[in-house]
């Protein structure tokens, strides 16, 4: 087992809570009456002047392909010639839109408040990390990604995203291992995009450690890379709503089971792509969803 059974417990549940948030904040942008009249999914416009790319669901996956590829070489670079200004400021920029959809979508209040808020939390989790304010964000914030990304795709264009994805991570981890280096770079400078959780045994700690320095024995982190909720996210919306909610949440609980399994398999201080796993487990709840729909069980 790559972690013990309670640290691995609370990831798998971090990623839960992560993705029914995810799917709130998605209900919340859905437009059931237009949609209706539409014949197809209608989404109200993002705060803050945001605006979702007019593309196809062709397009998008090849765009959020693209934005992968770019994002990864900048990061790469940013941190390998040690830009850590450039790189926090726009990881907090980053984090702060997100946090604002995802809170503007959830809570009604001022958006002004709401904007407050999330900027509050991206600089604690950039500037003054901890273990709460860490994940804590993780939670609320890939709501916020889905929202812009989820009415660009079908569920045959999600599932494409999925698998591409999934290859590139295989790839990224297993063969050129720059997905490793970077995730080390990023938590060495406080700047882990993905759940972290650091213990000493069974207990989970309140500080956050990077993944490059050697731990004692019975020491570690937990961690969870950002693409690995914010992809199999997308994948269960659009399938909330081009199938039902329950098709949705079974698609997220298959992920989750995938990945468990892979955490119960893995070694520990060993780093494996979770992406394969966690896709295997959106497309088998799909098709247990779609197969359950087909007799009557689910609406």
């Amino acid at each position: 087992m790559k972690h013990s059974l309670r640290v691995t417990l609370f990831l798998i549940a971090l990623f839960l809570a992560a993705h029914l948030v995810g799917l709130v904040v998605l209900r919340s942008y859905w437009q059931p009456a237009a949609s209706a009249a539409a014949g197809k999914p209608v989404f109200s416009d993002l705060p803050m002047g945001l605006e979702r790319p007019d593309a196809t669901p062709g397009e998008s996956v090849i765009f959020i392909i693209v934005g992968v590829i770019i994002g990864t070489l900048l990061a790469l670079w940013l941190m390998r010639f040690r830009k850590p200004i450039a790189w926090k400021l726009w990881f907090a920029l980053a984090i702060w839109l997100a946090l604002s959809v995802s809170f503007i979508g959830l809570f009604p209040l001022p958006g002004s408040i709401l904007t407050a808020l999330a900027a509050l939390l991206a600089f604690l989790k950039v500037y003054k990390p901890s273990t709460i304010v860490h994940n804590l964000t993780e939670v609320f914030m890939y709501g916020g990604l889905a929202a812009i990304f989820v009415p660009l795709l079908s569920v045959q264009y999600a599932a494409a995203l999925l698998i591409l994805i999934s290859i590139y991570d295989f790839w990224a981890v297993n063969h050129s291992g720059h997905m490793v280096k970077l995730a080390k770079m990023q938590s060495n400078a406080s700047t882990f995009a993905g759940l972290a959780l650091p213990y000493k045994g069974q207990k989970l700690q309140p500080a956050m450690k990077p993944l490059g320095t050697k731990a004692p024995k019975g020491e570690g982190t937990a961690i969870l890379g950002g693409g690995d909720i914010g992809f199999s996210l997308i994948f269960s919306g659009t399938v909330m709503f081009q199938f039902n909610l329950l098709t949705a949440l079974l698609c997220s609980v298959m992920a989750a089971a995938g990945l468990l399994i892979l955490l119960t398999k893995g070694q520990s201080g060993k780093f494996y792509p979770a992406m394969p796993a966690i896709t295997l487990g959106c497309l088998l709840g799909l098709a247990i969803g779609t197969a359950l729909t087909a007799v009557g069980t689910l609406a």
